[in-house]
């Protein structure tokens, strides 16, 4: 026995004293102690391999994810997806290249070990790709409705009484981070049967989906007064029922509506959607220069009306565009177009303490009042300078449906006009202030007349065009200067 030890001890202390190791032969082979998260993979060769967790991936990527509101939540529905569909994937390659790395240099007493011994199973993490904005996108997919409870904010409410404030609620939203933070162990932590085969009967992960608080924007106790007329002004409408309602509806989503300082008033933010299932109706809107019928139209008389209040009341005039064509509620240079999800009108409360946007229809005429804290003395003004128009053209056009002759106004038209908005500011113990709001250039848009063509002659079915024409712009004139790009103006 002591022969046969002998040698081996002494290459075993040779070696130590060299600090040696060897490099033990595997082949294309992987090391017969590896196995992948429990999946016994030693000993196979890289396709078998690269087999064998593909197959044990396509099965965890499958498996199906319980995603339940937490308590407290405003739904209480379970949603399902996939791992994969979360944007958690199996990384199969860089898996494979640290299972490989098992075992290319082994010192000679781990050699020794396993030989005697047996070998002891080395344990590879899978290698996961996580994708954050995919784990974002189906969480919201899923949950951004069904666990959105918007905020109630203070109003501020008038009657006979006076003025009051209307109680404010918090709300609840998805708080996609937190939740996001939670799955991340849930779905990674997986093991196979003992086997080192796909068990079926793992269980599926079930994560708790985290809303958060949202804080109303207004309170009752950031609502405080006083509440005195900062500025008023109101525009005269014309009588049609749809129109009417119309602005009826954008009003009354307006009302009361509180800006603390600082805050910004979105016109399209506070009356939503122009939509029938809000009450809006089908009334004439301006579609590049000419009236249409529209949902909702007849509200951009509501956005001016507000704009005016706004500049008298010194407010920071943040987005507005003017219509393409003078309307008749204001004059040109004074009107603040409007259309959903394209054209926005927006200002600042720069006052010191809140401001409550006050609108109604009544007795013929869109009322906007704005209500805050007065400053003594100070006195707001607006100036129009520049002001030039020029004369629209006439078209005719034949229109074999009119008796031979006969004469009908298709389009009214309107004249060109340009114009100049400055704002003045007084106010005790302080410079006169001048402010240039805007220079806005209307384009003339063509007076359209039908002409009922006599039948005999083909010529005269042919359009015709009148003897005036447009004539150019005055220097100085803007090109094109509708608002913006927007094609629908209400």
């Amino acid at each position: 026995m002591t022969r046969v030890w002998l040698p081996v001890a002494l290459l075993i202390v040779g070696l130590v004293g060299a600090g040696a190791a060897v490099k033990m032969p595997q082949g294309d082979r992987l090391h017969t102690s590896v196995r992948v998260a429990g999946l016994q993979v030693g000993g196979l060769s890289e396709p078998e391999a690269r087999r064998v967790l593909q197959e044990w991936a396509d099965h965890r990527e499958a498996a199906t994810v319980e995603l339940t509101p937490a308590p407290g939540s405003a739904s209480k529905r379970t949603r399902r997806t996939t791992v994969a569909g979360l944007g958690y994937t199996l990384d199969i390659e860089a898996t494979l290249r640290a299972a490989m790395g098992v075992g290319s240099a082994v010192s000679v007493f781990e050699y020794l070990a396993t030989s005697v011994s047996g070998e002891k199973p080395v344990t590879v993490p899978w290698v996961w790709k996580v994708d954050k904005a995919r784990i974002a996108h189906e969480l919201r997919r899923l949950f951004a409705k069904p666990l959105l409870e918007l905020p109630v904010d203070s109003r501020l409410m008038e009657d006979a009484s006076g003025y009051r404030i209307t109680s404010s609620k918090p709300g609840l939203e998805l708080d996609a981070e937190t939740t996001a933070l939670a799955l991340d162990p849930v779905l990674k932590a997986v093991a196979p049967s003992r086997s080192g085969a796909p068990d079926p009967s793992l269980p599926d992960p079930a994560v708790r989906v985290v809303s958060r608080v949202v804080d109303p924007r207004v309170s009752q106790s950031a609502a405080d007064g006083p509440w005195e007329a900062v500025a008023q002004y109101r525009t005269r409408y014309a009588r049609n029922a749809d129109r009417t309602q119309n602005l009826v509806v954008a009003c009354r989503r307006i009302n009361g509506h509180i800006l603390a300082p600082g805050d910004v008033f979105s016109y399209n933010d506070v009356v939503g959607p122009r939509e029938e299932e809000g009450g809006f109706r089908t009334a004439m809107v301006i579609v590049r220069g000419v009236y249409k019928p529209g949902i909702g139209g007849g509200i951009c008389q509501v956005s001016s009306t507000i704009y005016n209040a706004a500049l008298l009341a010194d407010m920071e005039i943040v987005s507005r565009s003017h219509h393409g064509t003078p309307v008749a509620y204001v004059p040109a240079g004074l009107d603040a177009t409007v259309a959903y999800g394209v054209v926005d009108f927006r200002f600042k409360n720069r006052s010191p303490g809140p401001l409550a946007v006050m609108a109604q229809v009544r007795g013929g005429h869109v009322e906007v009042r704005l209500l805050g804290s007065l400053s003594p003395g100070k006195r707001v003004s607006i100036v129009q300078t520049g002001v030039s128009k020029w004369p629209q053209a006439t078209k005719t056009l034949a229109d074999k449906t009119l008796a031979p002759g006969a004469r009908k106004v298709v389009e009214k038209g309107h004249a060109g006009c340009r114009v100049t908005t400055t704002r003045v500011v007084e106010q005790p113990g302080k410079p006169v202030r001048r402010e240039t709001i805007s220079r806005d250039y209307y384009a003339a848009f063509p007076r359209i007349i039908a002409v009922g063509a006599p039948t005999s002659s083909p010529e005269a079915r042919a359009p015709q065009t009148g003897a005036s024409r447009t004539p150019a712009a005055p220097a100085g004139a803007e090109p094109g200067g509708v608002a913006g790009s927007n094609e629908v103006e209400q």
